[in-house]
């Protein structure tokens, strides 16, 4: 596969829900932002806008929790930004505080393990 240009992947992130933070001297940090909220999911790119060879992008497709070729996709825009945020959301990558809590299992009645009452010998 061909190596991208870093300016290309950094836009795409953009255009994407992606917001630049802070970061350090050496690197540039991505963290996708959904429904007004930061979420965990973040990359990285190098201040030197070396390209993107395809050792680097796998790198930036596990920290975006991708394979590789959705990544490259990502990048090329034909994986959108709300298909990736759907993406993420189902793999249990971001929960949104907006979303509604699953049920709880019902408690089970009694004692719970392991509180109060003497142990066993």
């Amino acid at each position: 596969m061909s190596a991208l240009q870093a300016r290309d992947v950094e836009r795409a992130r953009l255009a994407k829900g992606f917001e630049q933070e802070g970061g350090g001297k050496s690197h540039r940090v991505f963290r996708l932002h959904m429904d007004g909220q930061r979420t965990g999911v973040a990359t990285h790119t190098s201040h030197n806008d070396q390209e993107v060879n395809d050792f680097l992008q796998q790198m930036m497709a596990r920290q975006l929790n991708l394979p590789k070729g959705e990544f490259v996709r990502l990048v090329e825009c034909t994986l959108g930004g709300e298909d990736y945020a759907a993406k993420m959301v189902e793999g249990g990558y971001v929960v949104l505080s907006s979303a509604k809590p699953a049920k709880e299992a019902s408690k089970s009645k009694g004692k719970a393990k392991g509180k109060g009452g003497k142990g066993r010998k």
